[in-house]
């Protein structure tokens, strides 16, 4: 019976010291997974910043093409429509200009 008892104490404290074993490794893993995920915040807090600031960024592009399709369409609009008086020349209906007689220097 001893024997049977010694045999028995050796394998419950090689179970033991298997467990131990395992739980150290699982507490590497979790101290390494942890790190990771530590690692992952940050670069996902930066991609998180760089986003924000291209948002901003491509807002403010719009904003230009509008205000460039703006401008194209009002310098087409000022294009089309007559931006001067017409030029003075001969008017319907009236008398030919008559020039002023030359004199003769001798």
């Amino acid at each position: 019976m001893q024997k049977e008892l010694d045999a028995a104490t050796r394998k419950v404290e090689q179970g033991f010291s298997r467990h131990r074993d395992d739980v150290q490794k699982l507490q590497t893993q979790l101290g390494n997974l942890r790190q990771q995920v530590g690692v992952l915040e940050g670069n996902l807090d930066a991609l998180r910043t760089a986003n924000a600031r291209y948002i901003d960024e491509v807002a403010q592009v719009r904003e230009q093409r509008d205000q460039l399709a703006l401008s194209l369409t009002n310098a087409g609009a000022e294009q089309r429509a007559p931006a001067t008086k017409p030029t003075a020349g001969p008017r319907e209906g009236s008398a030919p200009v008559r020039k002023s007689p030359r004199t003769r220097q001798s």
